[in-house]
């Protein structure tokens, strides 16, 4: 597999998915805005995409912060938050990566 960064783009108001593999583009066109993301493989269960800007994955990521310090919530909780915040702050790094400034 090629060190290429590769992205995925969609334009719901326009309905064009394009993938972008370093220099190359596909792009695919008259997508309904509605249309649903999934990622399989990496658990047993389809993820399905959360749209969600910079600012609002750091916020996100402050408040489940302060919910597996402060609060108390079941062990089982605190283990699923534990291991979502890692994917928040990614998500909000990709976000300012995408769209710097």
């Amino acid at each position: 597999m090629s060190d290429e960064k590769v992205s995925v783009r969609f334009d719901r108001f326009i309905g064009t998915l394009s993938l972008e593999l370093g220099s190359r583009q596909i792009t695919i066109d008259d997508l309904p805005n509605d249309t649903r993301f999934f990622h399989s493989g990496e658990t047993d269960q389809d993820q399905i995409a959360l749209w969600i800007t910079a600012d609002e994955a750091d916020v996100l990521a402050k408040m489940v912060k302060f919910i597996i310090e402060k609060q108390r919530i079941s062990e089982s909780a605190k283990e699923t938050l534990t291991e979502l915040l890692p994917r928040i702050e990614t998500a909000r790094d990709d976000a300012k990566t995408a769209n710097p400034g």
